[in-house]
C-alpha cells in the first residue's frame, strides 16, 4: 500500500520576498518591492529614482554614517560604579551613534524594547551637531531650486525644509541602528512634539517598514502653556515592532491588570457563596 503526502511545497520566491522585508524594510516603503530602493539601501543605486520614496538632502550621508565602521570603545569606570562584579545594569555614556554601533556587535537581535527620547527639533535652535548644519546655497542646489551657476530654477525659493534635513539626517543612522539591536519580537518607542512628529512618521516607516507601525500614542505633558489659538501642551511616542505580523501571530497582548480587581473578584466570590437564606 502506498502512502501519499498532500500539500504545497513553500513559495521559495514569497520567502525571498519575506526575507527582504526583514532585512531591508525601506525597500517596501509602498507595500511592494522597489527595486531602485532596494539597490540604494545596499549602496549599488544609481541615479534612478523610485515611484514613491521618502526622501531629504542628505539622506545619502545619513546612509553612510549608517554604514560606517566605528573605531570607539567602551572603557569601563569601576570607581564611579556601584557593585561592579555583581551589578546586573549598565549605564554607557557617550556619542549615542557611536555607542549604538558598539551594542550592534555584541547585542544585535536581543533587546525587547528600546525607548528613544531624540533632540526636539525647534527649528534655527536646533544645535545638537554643528557637523549636521545644512548651508542654505547647498540645500538649494540638492532641491533643484538653483542650477549649478546658482540661477535660480523657480519662481518661488523654499528653505523651509533645511531646517528638518539635518534633523533627519542625524536621526536616520540612530534609528536604523537601534532596529538592528531589536530581537523579533521587540518594540521601539519614539517621543517627539508636533515640529517633527509628521517627517519622523515617514523616517520609522523607512526604516521599519510601514506595516511595523503599532501606534501613536499622545500624553499629556503637563507644561504650561499660554498659546493664543490652540493650547500644544501634549507630546507623542511613536510605537514600531521589529516584527508586528510576528506579534499577532504569537497574540501578543500589551494589557497591565488593574489595581484593585483582586478586592472585587473576591467581593464578588464572596457574594455568589452567599445562600438565599443567609441573605434574609
Amino acid at each position: 500500500m502506498t502512502s501519499f503526502v498532500t500539500g504545497e511545497t513553500p513559495d521559495g520566491h514569497h520567502e525571498l520576498l519575506v526575507q527582504l522585508r526583514d532585512l531591508v524594510p525601506s525597500a517596501f516603503l509602498d507595500g511592494e518591492l522597489n527595486r531602485e530602493a532596494l539597490l540604494d539601501a545596499l549602496g549599488l543605486g544609481d541615479d534612478a529614482k523610485p515611484a514613491f520614496a521618502f526622501t531629504w538632502p542628505g539622506i545619502d550621508r545619513a546612509r553612510q554614517d549608517a554604514r560606517a565602521a566605528t573605531s570607539a570603545t567602551l572603557v569601563p569606570d569601576e570607581d564611579a560604579s556601584l557593585g561592579w562584579e555583581s551589578a546586573r545594569d549598565v549605564l554607557i555614556e557617550g556619542d549615542n551613534l557611536q555607542v549604538l554601533k558598539l551594542l550592534k556587535n555584541g547585542y544585535s537581535r536581543t533587546v525587547k524594547l528600546i525607548y528613544i527620547d531624540p533632540p526636539y527639533n525647534t527649528g534655527d535652535t536646533f544645535t545638537y551637531n554643528d557637523d549636521f548644519a545644512v548651508p542654505e546655497s547647498q540645500y538649494l542646489t540638492d532641491t533643484g531650486q538653483v542650477d549649478e551657476q546658482g540661477n535660480a530654477t523657480t519662481s518661488r525659493i523654499e528653505t523651509g525644509g533645511r531646517k528638518h534635513a539635518p534633523w533627519l539626517t542625524m536621526m536616520f543612522p540612530r534609528i536604523a541602528l537601534a532596529r538592528h539591536l531589536l530581537r523579533r519580537d521587540g518594540v521601539i518607542l519614539v517621543s517627539i512634539d508636533d515640529n517633527e512628529v509628521h517627517h519622523l512618521r515617514l523616517l520609522l516607516d523607512a526604516v521599519f517598514g510601514a506595516g511595523n507601525f503599532v501606534g501613536n500614542f499622545v500624553w499629556n505633558g503637563g507644561r504650561k502653556n499660554d498659546a493664543r489659538q490652540i493650547s500644544v501642551g501634549h507630546d507623542y511616542v511613536l510605537a514600531y515592532a521589529r516584527d508586528y505580523a510576528y506579534l499577532r501571530e504569537q497574540d501578543a497582548r500589551w494589557r497591565e491588570r488593574k489595581s484593585g480587581l483582586d478586592e472585587i473578584y473576591e467581593k464578588v466570590t464572596e457574594l455568589f457563596s452567599v445562600t438565599p437564606r443567609d441573605v434574609l
